[in-house]
């Protein structure tokens, strides 16, 4: 049967959208569900502030009468704007080991960036770099990190075969803690100690930890 796709609209299509990846991964030891309540949340223009400067399209692929895949497409008019692009993404593309339900995915997002004028499509890339980018294509042994897709191998093989070849490669970096704190840090901890002008503040409550954020960064 042919692949059908379309736009998610209803709060049943996100609830699918938001829960299909666990069927995907159902077997894929490596992975780890995300946080259901993050997941609404980052999904609901009412409470993620990047659908202000952003348009947006979730879309669900069925096949054989079951859910297959989905895809999300973005275009960042604010991000566009500030570095003269005029560049799409696609972010959140999760299918089953299928090359039509693949094309049919990010044919669709490819069509409604073509729609709005866009010229070049990047992805997985989501609203910011402080969202989960790109496939995973080595370090399938390891631990899932934090704000990483941890992707299924084909899905690079998927994406080149859409016609899509890489941008850039991103990196993870594995620090080890040693069991005994090297003499260095130690000297530095004590230099600190020495030095009467810094002082250990603790918060208990948000909004006196507020006032600290912005000057420290």
């Amino acid at each position: 049967m042919p692949v059908s796709i379309r736009e998610v609209r209803s709060r049943t299509d996100l609830r699918k959208y938001i829960r299909l990846p666990a069927r995907i991964h159902a077997r894929h030891a490596g992975w780890v569900p995300p946080m259901y309540g993050d997941e609404w949340e980052f999904y609901d223009p009412g409470k993620n502030r990047f659908f202000q400067d952003c348009s947006t399209v979730l879309m669900l692929a069925e096949k054989d009468s079951r859910l297959a895949g989905r895809i999300m497409g973005i275009i960042n008019h604010k991000y566009n704007n500030v570095h003269q692009e005029e560049t799409g993404r696609l972010f959140a593309f999760e299918c089953f080991n299928d090359t039509e339900v693949a094309m049919a995915l990010t044919g669709a997002i490819e069509q409604w960036l073509r729609d709005q004028g866009i010229k070049k499509i990047i992805g997985p890339f989501g609203f910011s770099d402080k969202d989960p980018q790109g496939f995973l294509i080595e370090g399938y042994d390891q631990p899932v990190l934090i704000a990483t897709n941890y992707s299924l191998p084909y899905m690079v093989n998927l994406m080149e075969h859409c016609g899509y070849t890489k941008e850039i490669d991103c990196v993870d970096y594995m620090v080890k803690v040693p069991e005994k704190v090297p003499d260095f840090y130690k000297a530095i901890y004590n230099r600190t100690l020495e030095n009467n002008n810094f002082r250990l503040k603790e918060f208990t409550r948000r909004k006196d930890l507020k006032p600290f954020i912005r000057p420290v960064f």
